[in-house]
């Protein structure tokens, strides 16, 4: 069961009071994925938020026929508790853009994203300061990426 406490200082919700929180929760479900299964396969439509409370999930896109490794996936980023996914679909209401597999058993927050927008309309304090969060977060694993390519990791 989701509780304020425990997720009250995830990053992604720093600045929101506990109501609007709480409102957050009642739009979304507590999900258990077991080692290796697949949560958001690249290319399906979702417009849900996902919030990493346990365990590790590898964020992977499939090779490209211009690249060496187009047979193989290749892995973006690794995500740890608290990190957030689906937010390329979120935002846009589009196909993912990548694989999410767990590498744990993992516990997920996964917030209803046709909910989220509309709490967002009635609530435009919790929109505007869970969207800048997003921003914060997303521009902190562009950076990263940055990075990662620069210094030629895999």
């Amino acid at each position: 069961m989701l509780k304020t406490e425990r997720i009250a200082n995830l990053e992604i919700f720093n600045g929101l009071t506990q109501e609007e929180i709480n409102a957050i929760i009642s739009i979304s479900q507590e999900v258990i994925y077991n080692k290796n299964e697949v949560i958001i396969e690249e290319f399906t439509r979702d417009s849900d938020l996902f919030v990493l409370l346990e365990g590790r999930v590898r964020v992977e896109i499939e090779g490209s026929h211009y690249c060496e490794a187009q047979d193989k996936k290749m892995e973006l980023v690794l995500l740890r508790r608290g990190d957030i996914f689906g937010e390329i679909a979120f935002l846009k209401y589009t196909r993912s853009s990548a694989y999410v597999t767990a590498i744990d058993e993992i516990r997920i927050m996964r917030i209803d994203g046709e909910k989220l927008y509309e709490l967002f309309d009635r609530n435009n304090h919790a929109g505007y300061v869970l969207m800048r969060n997003l921003a914060i977060v997303l521009s902190k694993r562009l950076v990263c990426l940055n990075f990662k390519w620069r210094d030629g990791s895999k």
